[in-house]
């Protein structure tokens, strides 16, 4: 399933919930995610722009590379390439 975004992911005790046999996940829902370290990044001085306005404040920014794999069973991979970037500040 497409898991893309915050909202699916889990923390701390939600985490240990859902990998709890007290009614955590199934192990078919668990094969839908990744297990991955969490980042941390130290906040830094960032430029937000909103509304016409720079306003400089501390923030994090993270970047977002987007890409499309393409491949058939019997012909291979058709496409793989990187379709742009993104980046993002939040406060």
């Amino acid at each position: 399933p497409q898991r893309e975004g915050g909202g699916n992911n889990l923390y701390d005790d939600a985490l240990r919930a859902a990998l709890g046999a007290d009614g955590g996940l199934t192990r078919e829902q668990r094969a839908g995610y990744i297990l991955m370290s969490r980042i941390r990044p130290p906040p830094q001085r960032v430029a937000f722009v909103r509304d016409g306005r720079v306003r400089v404040a501390r923030g994090v920014s993270e970047l977002g590379v987007y890409g499309v794999f393409v491949a058939h069973r019997e012909r291979g991979v058709l496409r793989n390439d990187t379709l742009g970037a993104l980046l993002r500040s939040k406060p």
